[in-house]
């Protein structure tokens, strides 16, 4: 199951998507990318990244409007990065614009948050009474280092990619979600929402029923366009239940901030990672970092603050600081001190219940690997080039992915272009006409073997030269170069005759030419206008002799032949006329 989608009509295959998606959660056939449910760690990334925007998350907004019409009882778990949500707004103001849009209430996700860390805490010094707590949940075991769990990418990272993490991973609810059971536990009947900048938050909210909606930030601006922008804010207000210590937690390192840890960026216990490569790296030689006791894990690099559904473009630094301002700004008088500390803390432990998966299909063997890599010309570690413009890493992954069916042969560019230049050189050495390409400062780019042995270069390299080099006379090429007007016309070089095709080639600034040898067609020509002339010739020399002899007999009969003359005359004019003509 993915929240995410790709509308395939405007999907134009620049591959970026691949290139840019860390888990290669991808599939690209006939040119066009899909999502991978299974393996997508549903972030949202290549939402943002899609230079055509042919991708796009679940909107939820929609259902939560019918039931805000409906009247229904909608609970808020407002995540903490609301308070750097807008960059002109006050949190405060966002808060008002829930209410005036028929929320009945809107609580911080980030009290939550504050159970969560401290039961991340109980789960380093784990006592008696906390191990039964966990064995009631069916939890048996947990190593450290312990691996954060609040954020979902992270979790399914684990489950999908890396299962032999699973015992590092805490049981522990995100806060989103030890908020929404809570609520649940108070009153099933009503609606929670979540929102914040993470579409994983989607996915993950489908996994207990804790959580009946999720929207982004983005999906609220929606909401409120939806009511024709004519949401009343009368005042700023605070959430009816804030906290300090949560609101720490969207950062990077804030989860330490959080659970009032003291932890200096070089620490021999406790670790920040955040991105998905980094996560990566880490896990993939996780045996490395045994003497650490916690790892907070984010997947996005930066933490929540970089989520891909923030309403505007602010840097993650800007938000940052602005969060660290408004924390220390605000008047948070609402805030949760200890009450029902242990109970609450108690609530958010519980078994992930994560689905076991199988990382991927059987893996191909080597043979598979080099019959792919083959089709591609590539048949040594040189041929190899590992260039990335697939979107893969290396060529060998993916041979991978081509194997699986999730990539195609024609992704990869190196090959396509030496195809292209092969079937234009196997094109430009068979045809039997002459050409040439130059760019505007007439250097030549492209030259066949026909016009170097028409122009007597057999075995020069002029690729780079000037066209003179090539043509004695190059005023017509230049006069196309002008006027961008393509030119016919014949040249002689030598004792042979061409015929000359010119042309510009638009938005290339290049100019091709093309020659036809047609010394042998001239030479018919001239053969067959010299045969006429000799048998016009012949034909008066005929005409006057008989002539002659007609007049002597005409004399003899009393008798004219002016008329015979004359038509006999007239149908030579014919002729030569007609010879004329075609000489035109």
């Amino acid at each position: 199951m993915t929240v995410l989608k790709i509308k395939e009509t405007d999907c134009q295959d620049c591959y970026k998507c691949v290139r840019f998606c860390p888990v290669k959660a991808i599939k690209i056939k006939d040119g066009h990318a899909s999502i991978i449910g299974e393996r997508c760690l549903g972030d949202g990334g290549c939402v943002e990244i899609c230079p055509q925007k042919a991708k796009e998350v679940r909107q939820d907004w929609p259902v939560v409007k019918d039931w805000l019409e409906k009247g229904e009882e909608i609970i808020v778990s407002l995540a903490p990065s609301y308070l750097v949500a807008y960059r002109n707004k006050s949190p405060q103001n966002l808060v008002n614009t829930l209410y005036s849009l028929g929320f009945k209430k809107v609580e911080e996700t980030a009290i939550w948050a504050d159970y969560v860390a401290r039961a991340h805490q109980e789960l380093l010094t784990m006592d008696e009474k906390n191990k039964n707590i966990l064995r009631e949940k069916g939890i048996f075991r947990v190593k450290k280092p312990v691996i954060t769990s609040s954020c979902p990418g992270v979790v399914k990272l684990i489950d999908y990619y890396y299962p032999h993490l699973k015992e590092h991973l805490a049981p522990v609810l995100s806060p989103m979600m030890a908020h929404g059971k809570y609520l649940k536990e108070q009153a099933p009947e009503r609606k929670v929402v979540f929102v914040g900048p993470c579409a994983a938050k989607k996915e993950e909210a489908t996994r207990a029923g804790y959580i009946d909606a999720v929207l982004t930030f983005t999906e609220i601006q929606e909401l409120i366009k939806s009511e024709g922008n004519e949401v009343e804010v009368k005042q700023d207000i605070t959430p009816e239940l804030a906290t300090e210590k949560g609101a720490f937690f969207p950062a990077s390192g804030g989860f330490y901030k959080t659970a009032g840890l003291k932890v200096t960026e070089i620490d021999n216990k406790f670790l920040t990672v955040t991105g998905i490569e980094k996560l990566q790296e880490l896990f993939s030689s996780f045996e490395k970092v045994q003497n650490l006791e916690l790892i907070e894990a984010m997947a996005c690099e930066g933490g929540c603050l970089a989520g891909a559904f923030f309403p505007d473009s602010a840097s993650l630094w800007e938000r940052r600081q602005k969060l660290l301002e408004r924390i220390e700004q605000q008047e948070r008088k609402k805030i949760v001190g200890e009450q029902n500390l242990e109970q609450n803390v108690k609530l958010t432990f519980m078994n992930l219940n994560l689905d076991n998966k199988t990382n991927d299909p059987e893996e191909p063997d080597e043979e598979d690997i080099k019959k792919i890599l083959a089709k591609t010309g590539k048949y040594t570690e040189q041929d190899e080039l590992n260039c990335g413009a697939c979107g893969y890493n290396t060529c060998r992954e993916k041979a991978r992915a081509v194997y699986y069916g999730w990539a195609e042969l024609e992704m990869c560019l190196p090959y396509m272009r030496q195809r292209a230049e092969s079937l234009a050189n196997k094109f430009l050495e068979s045809v039997p006409n002459g050409v040439v390409v130059i760019d505007s400062t007439f250097t030549i780019q492209e030259v066949n073997p026909t016009i170097l042995e028409m122009f007597n270069r057999e075995g020069v390299n002029l690729i780079g030269k000037t066209l003179d080099e090539l043509l004695t006379d190059i005023s017509h090429f230049a006069e196309v170069m002008e006027t961008q007007i393509q030119k016919e016309g014949k040249i002689k070089h030598g004792d042979r005759v061409f015929e000359e095709l010119i042309f510009p080639i638009e938005d290339e600034d290049l100019i091709v030419g093309i020659f036809s040898d047609i010394t042998e067609m001239e030479k018919q020509r001239k053969d067959l206008k010299d045969l006429k002339q000799e048998t016009l010739l012949n034909a008066r020399k005929v005409i006057d002799k008989q002539m002659r002899v007609a007049q002597e007999i005409a004399g003899l009969l009393g008798e004219t032949t002016a008329e015979t003359k004359v038509t006999l005359s007239r149908l030579i004019d014919i002729i030569s006329g007609e010879e004329e003509k075609n000489d035109g």
